[in-house]
């Protein structure tokens, strides 16, 4: 009994194992080795054409108790399993080799019992990751809105800054307009006005005559109504020794023309080494050198302060007043200059 094409109904262990019975009705062979289980072996391995299997013989009713089965089992009779033992069982004793598929199997049960866990542990962490993102996501709504809001604010911002910055440059525009006006108005109040500086004061001082005697100086003739007023100006800082200037006004801008004038001939070239000083109008003591102009505005005496100042620094050689307007001049062989205001000077080469 060495057929190759014997169904097994015991184990997978085949051919290898020569001792075996087939069953008369379902043809299954069983080896010796299965059927007792590691109970005494029967002697022979023959056996009658009607022996039954367990199964079978379980599944057949019991005719009598007299059978001609010559080879009995014990009731219950332990087969050699065809399949692979349970995780949790313990090892059996396998007298067979293991075969390629039922390692196959043993890896995938391993590792469907480690998915299932990966699985159940993956899942609760997949969870709290899932309530984390809505949690930041719920956060980044608020802040995309709260970022939407601030760029609206900056937009509506900007755009109040450059309507105020526009307000801010015509009203800039303005005021120096109107500040050019007032010194304008400011200026041509005193169109008729001349300034005498340094003239050494004393306390009952006739001024009128002051005028007079300086106009009989210079050699203008000037008659008592061409003087409508004259005063001292007040000091803008007390601590200065220097005394207070007298503002003349005369009757008109030609009288004044013609004083200044008439001044300015005395000086030069008559008189360079004796210019117009306290010793002509009869005050004794040491010279003090005496100045006539026009009276000026703050703002162009400001100015025109200035102007002396950057002649001194830049070197020009002339700077005069005419007509309340500033003027200076490098040299004799170049052309005026206009300083209109500090801008002017600041560009002056």
């Amino acid at each position: 009994m060495t057929s190759v094409n014997l169904e097994w109904g015991c184990c997978s262990a085949g051919n290898d194992d020569v001792n075996y019975t087939q069953c008369s009705k379902c043809k299954k062979a069983y080896h010796h080795l299965c059927l007792f289980a590691g109970k005494n072996k029967p002697t022979s391995t023959k056996a009658p054409k009607d022996w039954l299997c367990p199964r079978c013989r379980e599944s057949t009713p019991k005719v009598s108790k007299n059978d001609n089965t010559p080879i009995r089992t014990a009731q219950n009779v332990t087969l050699r399993p065809t399949k692979r033992p349970a995780l949790s069982s313990p090892p059996n004793k396998q007298d067979y080799p293991v075969t390629r598929e039922e390692i196959r199997e043993i890896m995938e049960e391993i590792l469907l019992k480690h998915m299932d866990d990966f699985k159940k542990q993956f899942c609760g962490e997949l969870l709290s990751v899932k309530e984390e993102m809505r949690s930041i996501n719920k956060a980044m709504d608020h802040m995309s809105d709260q970022v939407e809001d601030m760029v609206k604010k900056y937009k509506e911002n900007h755009e109040l800054i450059k309507t105020l910055q526009k307000h801010e440059s015509e009203m800039q525009s303005n005021i120096i307009n109107l500040t050019a006006r007032i010194n304008l108005l400011e200026q041509n109040a005193r169109c008729k006005n001349i300034e005498i500086q340094c003239v050494p004061e004393k306390k009952s001082e006739n001024l009128i005559g002051v005028v007079k005697k300086l106009s009989e100086v210079v050699g203008l003739d000037l008659k008592d109504d061409n003087i409508v007023h004259v005063t001292r100006t007040a000091k803008l800082n007390s601590e200065i020794k220097r005394p207070r200037s007298i503002i003349v006004e005369l009757s008109n801008t030609r009288v004044r023309d013609s004083f200044l004038s008439a001044v300015t001939k005395f000086n030069r070239p008559k008189n360079l080494s004796d210019k117009l000083n306290s010793s002509h109008l009869g005050f004794m003591g040491p010279k003090s050198a005496i100045y006539v102009m026009e009276h000026l505005s703050p703002a162009n005496k400001s100015l025109h302060a200035a102007a002396r100042q950057t002649a001194k620094e830049k070197s020009y050689k002339y700077v005069w007043v005419r007509g309340g307007r500033i003027f200076m001049r490098k040299s004799d062989d170049t052309g005026y200059i206009f300083v209109r205001d500090n801008n002017v000077l600041n560009n002056l080469k």
